[in-house]
This record gives C-alpha cells, structure tokens and sequence, in this order.
C-alpha cells in the first residue's frame, strides 16, 4: 500500500510541477503603456487549456524573423504581419493587419475532417478597446 502512496503522491507533486509551469508561460504580462503605440501577441490560457491533448502554440516568426520569446508577448509595429504559427509538428502562416491597442492570443484549429490541429491567432482586444 506503501508504494502506492508514494506514486500518487509523486504523480500528485509532478501535476503540481507542470500546471505552476504552464501558468508562469502564460502569465507574461502586456506591458500596458506600449498599447497606445502597439498591438500583442499573447499565448493566453491556450497553453494551458492544450495541455491535457499534449499540443501546444508559438510563435516561430513574425514578419521572417523569429521572435525572442515565443509565447509571447511579442511586440508588433501597427500594419500588416505575416505571422507564422508552430502546433506541435504543424507550421501555419496567418496575416493579420494589427492597430496600437490590438491584443491577440493564441487559438488552435481542429479540422473536423481529419482532425489536423493547427495554430491560429485570434483578436481578444481591438485597438481602443
């Protein structure tokens, strides 16, 4: 019984462990005094919400190059990007046209044909808003 015990409770520590990780990747703040200059990209709750399939989003490039922090938040000019977008072996490319103010978080898409998941962003907050 005493063997059990230990694993339930390693098993218990190590939930612990990658639920306190997840949320500490997702907590990256938008620094709230550059919204009235740029627009974010932002993992969100996504992650975390992934994490129990076992997938996860970043982002490998904005605009050709790659990002210092992939879960963001990255820092985006207002314009066009072209934004592409890693959901475990799936690489998607998405532009989006970002104004000062604008937040996006990351979101996935399951094709319901063939269950293909693939990252996408999507607009939380608009500029102004």
């Amino acid at each position: 019984m005493k063997r059990h015990s230990g694993r339930i409770v390693s098993a218990a520590a190590c939930a612990l462990v990658t639920v306190s990780t997840l949320a500490s990747c997702a907590a990256h703040p938008i620094p709230q005094a550059r919204l009235s200059k740029s627009a974010f990209i932002t993992a969100g709750d996504t992650n975390i919400w992934l994490a129990a399939s076992g997938k996860s989003v970043s982002v490998v490039e904005v605009d050709g190059a790659v990002p210092q922090n992939p879960n963001g938040p990255i820092e985006l000019a207002p314009g066009i990007h072209k934004v592409k977008l890693k959901c475990n072996d799936n690489i998607s490319e998405q532009e989006i046209t970002a104004a000062a103010g604008d937040v996006y978080q990351f979101a996935a898409f399951v094709d319901p044909n063939d269950h293909h998941v693939e990252g996408r962003l999507q607009k939380i907050r608009t500029a102004g808003g």
